[in-house]
């Protein structure tokens, strides 16, 4: 291993822990997800409970996560594996995107300018099973690019069943795969000595997609034929938008999680980097169309697509890499300048990353002492007056009650069981009524005379003021309706209504 693998190995390793040693960790859909793995582990076992809200949904395109944690549910806490899980996220991208670098015979140190994207948009808002898939795509990638010049059936094999796992872990991930390979592979024969004779392999390596593929076109055209309307999206989109405003929004997409606006400083500076490097190249490119394709792909499509939100937003991390892969070759000088400033840059998000995080651990480690006096089987909903954290900027409290079902609750009231793309579904009849005036995500439009609010009594509350006395607090958000305090730790509060 050389010493810019090393640096690479240490940074994934460092990142890996700092968010694993997380309690709760800052990615706003993450307790979503976790309470889905908690209710398919369940299911899995039989729970009667469950079984009568919920059901399994094998028509998923959503579902890597889940499966993973509903697997060790048996013999390992949700909370305790999915922090686990979350923490592997940034080790595997990085790992998958050294393995790619290596692959292209390309300098080990340019994946260091991928580390402050690890914790970038796609990680902040919680959009798990697409990090997983991004990560496990990567590693396909340089598996159909070798399998391109040099053909072995049984690597075949791995890659076809790779991609049906990747089918299954996301849909999006499988389809930027297809779009980034077909390119990859075809640029690649095409610019070898004998193009004739690598053309029909690239056919051969792209056919190793079509398990992935052909799974989640069955799942799309079973959604569809429940629900014609499932994939619209809307006629457009408050806010789109547009071309510059796309290309302002860059260094906050690839990492925007601190609240000092730190990291997207250095995310600015390691594309500023990538710049100066690619004018100093005199080398012809290794691989130059996958980066003009994400290029195309970022300005052209809009926030929401086929009725799934935050679609654009998660192209820049791809981008970075594309870039990386686009980087020509360097003379020995400018090598060495972009190795020091990308240890350089990298070494200092590093020291960034245990200061913001320590800070946010200071303000919601109170969610989870509270959580723990959840009544077993009860519906709980969350009133987050302030879904920010010193330290964080994102969102990420936003679903902070969704816990309470890893922790024994029966469900939340804004659960993701509504979707039909993810593992477990509610039953017909089951689903809950969604308010017209919803809190989901601004606890102050929260009504506890509303079907839900009566449907979940259990409320998992946090005040945007930690000394506001308690009685003053339960006057405010139920009025005059009987609350009763089941347990408050600084701002937050665990609420019993009584339904």
């Amino acid at each position: 291993m050389s010493r810019d693998e090393r640096a690479v190995t240490l940074a994934a390793l460092f990142l890996g822990l700092c968010v694993a040693a997380l309690p709760f960790p800052p990615a706003t859909d993450w307790p979503q997800h976790l309470a889905l793995s908690a209710l398919l582990g369940r299911l899995w076992q039989g729970d009667p409970a469950t079984s009568t809200s919920f059901s399994v949904n094998p028509a998923t395109h959503n579902a890597g996560v889940h499966l993973l944690l509903a697997g060790l549910s048996r013999w390992v806490s949700p909370l305790v594996s999915g922090r686990l899980l979350l923490g592997l996220c940034p080790p595997l991208l990085l790992f998958a995107a050294l393995r790619l670098l290596r692959g292209c015979g390309l300098p080990a140190w340019r994946a260091l300018l991928l580390v402050p994207a690890t914790l970038g948009f796609s990680f902040g808002w919680g959009l798990i099973n697409f990090c997983l898939g991004t990560a496990l795509a990567w590693f396909l990638l340089d598996g159909f690019l070798a399998q391109l010049n040099r053909p072995r059936l049984p690597h075949a094999a791995l890659l076809a069943l790779g991609s049906l796992a990747l089918g299954i872990t996301h849909v999006m991930a499988m389809l930027l795969l297809c779009l980034v390979a077909i390119v990859a592979c075809t640029e690649r024969a095409l610019r070898s000595p004998a193009p004739r004779r690598l053309l029909p392999r690239v056919v051969c390596v792209v056919a190793l997609l079509l398990p992935g593929c052909i799974f989640d076109l069955y799942v799309y055209f079973l959604h569809t034929s429940a629900n014609a309307a499932a994939y619209t999206s809307p006629p457009s989109w408050p806010d789109e938008p547009g071309f510059f405003r796309k290309i302002g929004l860059l260094g906050a997409l690839l990492s925007g999680l601190f609240s000092s606006y730190a990291d997207t400083a250095l995310a600015w500076c390691m594309v500023g980097l990538l710049v100066l490097l690619a004018t100093r190249a005199r080398a012809a490119t290794v691989l130059l169309s996958p980066l003009l394709l994400l290029l195309f792909l970022y300005c052209f499509t809009p926030s929401v697509f086929f009725n799934t939100h935050l679609i654009f937003q998660r192209l820049p991390l791809w981008g970075l890499m594309a870039a990386l892969l686009a980087l020509p070759p360097l003379a020995p000088g400018p090598d060495a300048l972009g190795r020091r400033w990308a240890r350089m840059l990298s070494g200092l998000y590093l020291v960034l990353v245990p200061l913001h995080l320590a800070l946010h651990h200071q303000e919601v480690r109170g969610a989870l002492v509270v959580l723990e006096k959840t009544p077993p089987g009860v519906c709980v909903t969350g009133v987050i007056e302030e879904a920010r954290t010193v330290g964080i900027r994102l969102p990420t409290l936003t679903h902070a009650a969704a816990l309470a079902v890893p922790l024994g609750a029966g469900d939340e009231a804004f659960s993701f069981a509504r979707w039909m793309g993810l593992p477990v579904v509610y039953r017909p009849r089951h689903r809950p009524p969604y308010p017209e005036r919803s809190w989901e995500h601004d606890g102050r439009r929260y009504d506890p005379e509303t079907p839900l609010a009566r449907r979940c009594p259990v409320v998992l509350l946090r005040s945007g003021w930690a000394e506001e006395p308690t009685a003053h607090l339960l006057l405010r958000v139920f009025g005059r309706r009987e609350a009763r305090v089941l347990a408050r730790s600084g701002a937050w509060l665990l609420v019993d209504t009584g339904g």
